[in-house]
């Protein structure tokens, strides 16, 4: 009878001692965060338009062939644009193009949220200005409201790094 017991308890010690370690298994993504670097940005675009979130690995603002698109829904309320970019990428600067339609209404950038794994970083506020700046030859963007519109057009609006700026921010989110 003894041995019964014995066994018995021995059973169900492993079995709750699985349970448990199955449990902190799927767990464990969530507490790491994310894995990749993730930009989203808070804005609200009355009409539904495309974004891209452009990136360098060098240090540098010669924005080419990395890039990350979004599909914007027009909308008088918030949303996020979430840009999520590929595995082992590390941007040291980004610049945002927002619309490519030539309909392409005015923007109200809110804030933009930078993650890596459990570091995040959110931009918001005048502090948008201290970050980014807007391709003046492009479009306006008023640091204070978040507004920004087009110069006429043909132009897409862009903002590009404060490039001293944004630098050291990505950086401490990869060190």
């Amino acid at each position: 009878m003894k041995k019964r017991a014995a066994i018995l308890l021995l059973t169900m010690f492993v079995f709750l001692s699985c349970k448990n370690d199955t449990a902190k298994a799927e767990s464990t993504p969530a507490d790491t965060g994310i894995e990749n670097f993730r930009v989203t940005l808070k804005i609200v675009s009355k009409k539904q338009d495309n974004i891209c979130l452009l990136y360098t690995q060098d240090g540098t603002i010669n924005f080419k062939d990395e890039v990350v698109w979004q599909s914007v829904e027009g909308s008088e309320n918030e949303q996020d644009v979430v840009f999520d970019l590929p595995k082992d990428t590390y941007p040291t600067q980004m610049r945002i193009d927002f619309g490519i339609k030539s309909e392409s209404d005015e923007v109200v950038l809110k804030s933009v949220t930078i993650q890596h794994k459990t570091k995040s970083k959110i931009i918001s506020g005048t502090e948008l200005g201290l970050v980014f700046r807007a391709d003046d030859s492009k479009c306006t963007f008023d640091t204070a409201t978040g507004l920004i519109k087009s110069n006429d057009t043909n132009s897409h609006p862009s903002l590009y790094p404060q490039e001293a700026n944004l630098k050291p921010i990505l950086e401490g989110l990869f060190k």
